[in-house]
């Protein structure tokens, strides 16, 4: 079962994709995958748990399906480039590189301070729909008049 279904995506990743040789190495694929799954798990929770949507709001449907589309495709080009699905292969398998050896650490990095940054601003953003008690205010517009001074804020009301 396991060889019919590497079978079946081989054949569609050679439909998509015209490559016969992998781009990357199995290694920065699964780091991709790895923190692209880190970052979905915590949108997932920063949706659910974190920010304070109102009653009467409603998501463009456009919007909504861009997002699937988007993280859909990052699956796709991240496996449709990497060993094991990219045509056939010749020789041994690239588990890793000097260029993903090289980069890897400092991505990584950077890749993890973004997502901090994001974090703590849907934190400032969903404190601003809050009182001191932390519980939801549901007045209309009594969040308008905060000023946010966190964070990197105070750099734009420069």
């Amino acid at each position: 079962m396991c060889t019919t279904a590497n079978a079946f995506v081989q054949i569609v990743m050679t439909i998509i994709f015209k490559e016969e040789e992998p781009k990357v190495s199995a290694m920065a694929a699964l780091l991709t995958l790895s923190l692209l799954t880190l970052h979905c798990w915590r949108r997932f929770y920063e949706s659910h748990k974190l920010q304070v949507f109102a009653r009467t709001s409603k998501i463009n449907l456009f919007y909504y399906g861009t997002a699937y589309v988007h993280y859909a495709a990052l699956i796709l080009i991240t496996v449709g480039q990497a060993p094991l699905f990219c045509g056939k292969q010749k020789g041994e398998i690239q588990w890793t590189d000097d260029w993903t050896k090289l980069f890897y650490i400092p991505c990584i990095f950077l890749f993890l301070l973004a997502s901090y940054g994001q974090y703590s601003s849907n934190v400032v953003l969903a404190n601003l729909r809050r009182d001191k008690n932390g519980a939801v205010v549901t007045i209309l517009y009594t969040y308008v008049n905060r000023v946010i001074m966190q964070n990197y804020y105070d750099m734009v009301l420069i």
